[in-house]
């Protein structure tokens, strides 16, 4: 007793989307994960010269002001949980571009004046 063939195709299908769903489907011979998927890795972007979109942790897009105000908030966080922080100051960014103009010599920079 053989199988309804229009039953089993019909199945195939079905299984093959719902293991594409869960990110578990087999790949082509040659393809990779990133072939694949619909959005590319941020070094696809570096290879050609283009910036990476924003993305935030769950996959959506970010325009510019979230993009800044999320980074904003990660260097914040990152600068709290640095134990070297409460020890070394860090400079602000008018004392950086400072230091730059003045060709990397600060003010005690050089040795022996």
């Amino acid at each position: 007793m053989g199988q309804n063939e229009e039953h089993t195709k019909e199945k195939a299908v079905k299984d093959m989307q719902e293991m594409k769903r869960l990110g578990i489907a087999p790949l082509a011979l040659g393809d990779g994960a990133s072939e694949a998927s619909e959005s590319k890795p941020w070094y696809e972007y570096a290879m050609r010269g283009e910036k990476a979109p924003a993305k935030s942790n769950r996959g959506a897009l970010l325009d510019e002001e979230e993009r800044l105000k999320l980074t904003d908030r990660e260097k914040r966080r990152k600068l709290g949980a640095d134990p070297m922080a409460t020890l070394v100051k860090a400079p602000s960014e008018g004392e950086e571009l400072a230091r730059l103009e003045d060709g990397g010599r600060g003010a005690g920079a050089g040795v022996g004046g």
